[in-house]
């Protein structure tokens, strides 16, 4: 999931009957940009997000919503790749 003015990605688990929430939303990524959008590849290991060309976004710095003069990746289709290795997930940009 997505969110615009916050800049974060969140992995959403749902219960077994795709209703509620099967625990707690676990943020992925965040940075200083306006998620619009999200896709996943075939397999699921890329994510592609696409960004604002600008906005008001949460400041990672100061935690508050603000108007920056720019955002990290504006109007942007961006990458984000997990691979596995043994018990651990990482990502990369």
């Amino acid at each position: 999931m997505t969110t615009l003015k916050a800049g974060r990605i969140f992995q959403i688990a749902l219960d077994e009957n795709d209703m509620a929430f099967a625990r707690k939303p676990v943020e992925l990524f965040r940075s200083e940009n306006r998620y619009r959008d999200i896709a996943f590849s075939p397999g699921c290991r890329t994510l592609y997000v696409i960004t604002d060309m600008m906005g008001p976004v949460q400041t990672i710095k100061e935690g508050h919503i603000t108007q920056i003069t720019m955002l990290c990746s504006p109007g942007s289709v961006i990458a984000f790749t997990c691979e596995r290795s043994g018990n651990s997930t990482t990502t990369a940009q």
